[in-house]
């Protein structure tokens, strides 16, 4: 089960309404063998009592996976039912793993007070036979967020806290790029698709300042020193072999490091929006994988 142990503990998330289609929000961690912490995003759309939505494992970590979640919530005794199935993109080696997939059945506690999701699941591979075991826990991002706020403006308010440190202090910021698919360099992120082309936006989601990339189609010029601004830039891209690889490169950093682009891929219609995160000359891959029918 591919995972990376974090260095610190994740606070969590969600805001669950029980009877209308709305998206909800979670972030916490995985406990595995009583003592491995993996991160752990999981966000679910819930439509009666039908749970649909995405996990993402070790999040910003080497084995950073999203994968499809579906199940059922049952109001009269608050039991959510949930299960992950295949792979939208991970970063982990395709050729050597095998993943493991969460299978959740649990009590919830009150979705209106806590918004808390706790308790014991049971790994699974894709044909069903046992891999780890261990304990979920996730809480409501916006009851996090807003205690991240509130800490924030006490860091800034300290007098003996640095300005320097206090520029750096800021827990909403991580956050926020948790809820981010970031591209670091070096990554190979894998896609797995049936389509036969993508499309692919490039832009700059913040302020303009000159970053420039250029993208590779298995090592040929498909973009070259191309400055990334607010206005996206559309590229179609045919997936003609088993396996297609773009190549993001920065070309430079602008005025205000690092080089960032946010990269949306339009694929099996769905969009999976990435972000990259480089210095000047680094790279990051994404591995378009063909899936037999």
């Amino acid at each position: 089960m591919k995972h990376k142990i974090f260095p610190f503990i994740f606070i969590f998330f969600l805001n669950f309404s029980i009877y209308s289609q709305e998206n909800f929000e979670f972030l916490g961690f995985l406990t595995i063998r009583d003592t491995t912490l993996v991160s752990y995003r999981l966000n679910l759309t819930l439509k009666g009592k039908k749970v649909s939505g995405f996990s993402v494992t070790n999040i910003g970590g080497p084995h950073e996976t999203k994968s499809y979640v579906s199940g059922n919530y049952y109001p009269e005794n608050n039991t959510l039912k949930f299960q992950e199935f295949g792979i939208e993109y991970t970063k982990s080696d395709v050729e050597t793993y095998d993943f493991c997939f969460v299978h959740f059945s649990g009590k919830v506690s009150s979705l209106e007070k806590e918004d808390i999701i706790q308790g014991q699941f049971v790994g699974r591979y894709e044909d069903g036979f046992a891999c780890i075991d261990g304990e979920l826990n996730v809480k409501s991002i916006d009851k996090i967020y807003k205690k991240a706020v509130k800490t924030d403006k006490k860091i800034q308010k300290l007098k003996s806290v640095p300005d320097s440190v206090k520029a750096k202090a800021s827990l909403t910021k991580t956050i926020d790029e948790r809820r981010l698919n970031m591209l670091k360099a070096n990554e190979k992120t894998s896609i797995f698709t049936k389509s036969k082309h993508i499309v692919l936006r490039v832009v700059d989601v913040g302020k303009e300042d000159g970053d420039q990339i250029s993208i590779y189609l298995d090592d040929a010029v498909l973009l070259k020193n191309k400055e990334v601004t607010n206005k996206s830039y559309t590229l179609s891209v045919n997936l003609e072999k088993p396996i297609t690889t773009l190549k993001i490169v920065a070309q430079n950093e602008g005025t205000i490091a690092p080089n960032t682009a946010k990269l949306e891929v339009e694929i099996d219609n769905r969009v999976i929006e990435l972000m990259s995160n480089l210095k000047e000359g680094e790279q990051t891959s994404l591995s378009f994988h063909k899936i037999q029918e």
